[in-house]
């Protein structure tokens, strides 16, 4: 047997109310009934003197509102009474005490003593609570005193479902009735019914609890999105992992229909493969994109040869005796340029620029690998005799320890290739003057060698000098996929989702 939302939560065993109240009792009457809640707080507006407040609708008898127009059900009892009147006394006019008459009548239809809500519930001392609003009207209050009101609920009743009702009271009150049940992970519920006009639901209504589930769905899936942009993987990693624990709670035909569970899987599998690719955990991270499919297909075969290019680099820098066979992939290169610029985008410049220079220093070494079997880490000067003008030989031995050996950092290295080849020569002849420049402002930076900040100006000018230079060697050694190629592998700051 299927049972509504209501039918299912009738089966717990404690249930508390805390309701906002407007000038009709009909609804917080029939959500009360409903619910059958073992404690009862009211959100009310503050009683003053010669103004109507919903408080005076909880605590005392009789019309609820000194504006409101009779019912058009006294209209109709006022109008048969006259009728009746008439016809008795066979006259079509009435006379001054008839008039009276009438008056009364209207009074005792339309001033008719209404219950107050605590006496139509029967609510005792203990089972209940008002909590009045100086301003019914200011939503930062609501919000507040509802949300003191909830953490007390769940202190008190710690076992209990604590749902929020918003169909009384006024626009501000129910909407940070809302915003708190979304907040603070509790039920909400709206008195629905037919509205024979518009100034209430009908006395047939009942409470129905609203999926709001679905909204916080949405909004958590842009929240997740927001991170992404923002490069923030590990919070959006966590973002993910929390909402996805709390899932099953908001289960509901809209959440399947517009597949938001499904979204959320995607955004937690792309947050945790960015994770692990900004921390160079490139096996993993691909691994983890494989769950992505054809949606992560171009992304996922960069990997892989960045990948690939790290294993093979590793392996001919742990065993310097071992030839080079293989070429390594200037993925690897590709790869931390794009990891700079990310650190650029959240305006992490010391942090980018030092990924920027060991870009251009892992583009020394594969040069200086691919093209000439020479690995910066161990360069015999030895065997350089003779193959470099005698001035750079000299400064060469100069730098050796006692085994002949001399180990380049990046402008080292880049002196050595001008030096021993002749294709790259007049490419790096040009562009060593300005590398030197900004190599001297990184120097300057707490990531480097001083104390100062990098700004966004010197940022820009690495980032361009970095990206141009790279471009320009992708043509001079024919590198086929290059650079350019690669540019839409950069990670995408939102997620297109895959049906």
């Amino acid at each position: 047997m299927i049972r509504n939302d209501l039918e299912r939560r009738e089966l717990m065993t404690e249930r508390v109310l805390i309701t906002t109240v407007g000038g009709s009792r009909v609804p917080i009457i029939n959500a009360h009934r409903d619910m059958k809640p073992k404690y009862t707080v009211f959100i009310t507006s503050k009683s003053r003197e010669n103004q109507p407040s919903s408080s005076d609708s909880v605590k005392n008898d009789g019309s609820t509102s000194a504006t409101r127009k009779p019912a058009k059900e006294t209209f109709t009892a006022v109008t048969k009474y006259l009728l009746a009147t008439s016809k008795e006394q066979n006259e079509m006019y009435l006379s001054e005490s008839d008039l009276v008459a009438v008056g009364k009548h209207l009074l005792n239809e339309a001033g008719k003593s209404e219950q107050s809500i605590l006496n139509q519930l029967q609510l005792q001392e203990d089972e209940y609570n008002i909590i009045e609003l100086d301003s019914p009207d200011d939503i930062s209050e609501a919000y507040s005193k509802i949300t003191a009101q909830v953490q007390l609920m769940r202190q008190e009743y710690p076992h209990a479902e604590i749902v929020i009702d918003i169909t009384g009271g006024t626009k501000s009150m129910s909407a940070a009735g809302a915003l708190v049940a979304n907040d603070e992970k509790v039920s909400l519920s709206v008195v629905v019914g037919k509205r024979p006009n518009l100034d209430k639901v009908d006395d047939f209504s009942r409470a129905r609890f609203q999926n709001y589930g679905v909204v916080e769905l949405r909004r958590e899936v842009r929240r997740i999105q927001e991170r992404l942009y923002g490069r923030d993987y590990p919070s959006a990693v966590e973002l993910c992992q929390e909402v996805l624990q709390d899932v099953q709670n908001k289960h509901s035909k809209e959440v399947e229909q517009e597949q938001l569970v499904e979204k959320l899987e995607q955004l937690e599998s792309y947050a945790k493969a960015f994770r692990l690719w900004d921390e160079f955990e490139h096996d993993a991270a691909v691994k983890t994109l494989e769950y992505l499919g054809e949606a992560a297909l171009q992304l996922r075969l960069f990997g892989q040869e960045v990948a690939k290019a790290k294993r093979l680099m590793i392996g001919y820098y742990n065993d310097l005796t071992k030839p080079r066979v293989e070429r390594v992939g200037f993925e690897l290169a590709y790869d931390l340029y794009f990891n700079a610029v990310r650190r650029g985008e959240q305006q992490k410049f010391d942090d980018a620029v030092a990924r920027l220079y060991r870009t251009l220093e892992v583009l020394g070494q594969l040069l200086l690998l691919n093209r000439h079997g020479i690995r910066t880490k161990w360069v015999l000067v030895a065997e350089l005799e003779g193959k470099v003008s005698a001035e750079y030989y000299q400064a060469m031995q100069k730098k050796c320890n006692e085994q002949g050996v001399m180990e380049t950092a990046l402008m080292d290295s880049i002196k050595l290739l001008f030096e021993i080849d002749s294709n790259l020569r007049p490419f790096l002849k040009g562009n060593l003057k300005k590398l030197r420049g900004l190599l001297g402002s990184r120097n300057q930076s707490i990531l480097a060698h001083g104390f100062t900040r990098v700004d966004e100006k010197v940022y820009q000018e690495f980032q361009e000098f970095v990206r141009e230079f790279i471009v320009e060697v992708d043509g001079l050694v024919k590198n086929k996929p290059c650079l350019v190629n690669y540019e839409d592998r950069q990670f995408p700051r939102e997620i297109i989702f895959q049906s």
